[in-house]
């Protein structure tokens, strides 16, 4: 399964990222750490979810 993210989604992960970089060090790159370990559950239990 392919998981696409829309533009407008990808410029505010960016900015999530970089915000909590700003708050605390390395804490936007955490954040991300986690938001890919749920798109790679999304990826492996596709179901469990709706697709949009």
């Amino acid at each position: 399964m392919r998981i696409r993210l829309v533009h407008p989604a990808e410029i505010e992960l960016k900015e999530a990222i970089e915000y909590y970089n700003s708050q605390v060090p390395d804490l936007g790159n955490e954040f991300y750490k986690e938001f890919d370990k749920a798109l790679k559950r999304i990826q492996q239990f596709p179901d469990a979810w709706p697709k949009i």
